[in-house]
């Protein structure tokens, strides 16, 4: 099995020429205009928020954008960013059902994990899946496609994650016997082949669920919500905890989540621009709570 490869994250620092004003940072926002850079799959995120070629830190997201939550939310917020994992990645493989997707992303966020990873050849979009069965899950996930199954596997090998996939066979193994401790990628084939060939070659081990009746397999929704349930317990059992990230990640993490539940796409990023001229100008944060709700609304 090996042991797999630790990586470092080294975080750069890119000051700017001379220290401004967040309104002045934000001030060349045009709609949909933010990104977080990717860093790398253990951690998807990069130290600065990318503005309009403009960088901002997570810092100044959250002070910008704290005061627009309540006091509640930003309790639940931090909760949930001390308990986000990384170290546990599903993926899915060519799936047909749209809804499907949903209801695998809503498993994962649901047990704290951050990532899920699309093999999809077709390239389809994922619309519907958020209105069926997701309930709004895959917001808070960071989605990556990919169109080859191994570029994905090879990816993630590199990264240091052992990669595991679901399969009846005889070389497949239980899921309790999976040591869920270590960065682990779980994939998951479609509703109506499995996994490819492709998978089956490039995995490091292949797992199954136990059955015990007349059926042999579980839908992808079930299969996966039992197997990521199973990889939360044996994390919580095995390391007390899911993976307790480093106080420098946990603000990225926090500030993306902000920009995610304020809304700040569209129609939302202009108003991260005026919210950041006023709160320069120390207008009531009371006034900008309201702006934004209209907006939302």
């Amino acid at each position: 099995m090996g042991l797999f490869r630790i990586l470092s994250f080294r975080l750069p620092t890119l000051p700017l020429t001379r220290p401004l004003s967040i309104a002045q940072q934000v001030r060349s926002v045009k709609r949909s205009a933010y990104t977080w850079p990717q860093r790398d799959e253990r951690f998807p995120f990069e130290e600065e928020y990318v503005l309009d070629g403009q960088r901002l830190t997570p810092e100044s997201v959250i002070d910008l954008l704290a005061p627009l939550v309540t006091p509640e939310r930003l309790a639940a917020l931090d909760k949930i960013v001390a308990s986000r994992t990384f170290e546990v990645v599903p993926v899915v493989e060519g799936l047909y059902d749209q809804g499907n997707f949903g209801a695998v992303c809503r498993s994962a966020e649901g047990f704290g994990f951050g990532s899920i990873h699309v093999i999809s050849y077709a390239a389809p979009t994922f619309k519907t899946a958020r209105q069926r069965n997701s309930s709004g899950a895959e917001k808070w996930l960071h989605v990556r496609k990919w169109r080859s199954a191994k570029d994905c596997i090879s990816m993630l090998k590199s990264s240091g994650f052992k990669v595991i996939a679901t399969a009846l066979s005889k070389q497949s193994v239980p899921v309790s016997e999976v040591d869920w401790s270590r960065p682990t990628a779980v994939i998951f084939g479609n509703e109506k082949e499995g996994v490819s060939q492709e998978v089956l070659e490039g995995a490091d081990h292949l797992v199954h669920l136990p059955m015990q009746g007349f059926v042999t397999s579980f839908n992808i929704s079930c299969a996966a919500a039992v197997v990521l349930w199973e990889a939360r317990r044996c994390r919580m059992q095995s390391l007390g905890s899911q993976h307790e990230l480093p106080a420098s990640q946990q603000a990225i993490l926090k500030a993306a989540m902000l920009l995610r539940h304020t809304g700040t796409h569209g129609r939302g990023a202009e108003l991260l621009r005026g919210l950041a001229e006023r709160r320069d100008s120390k207008q009531d944060v009371a006034t900008l709570a309201g702006e934004l709700s209209r907006l939302k609304h």
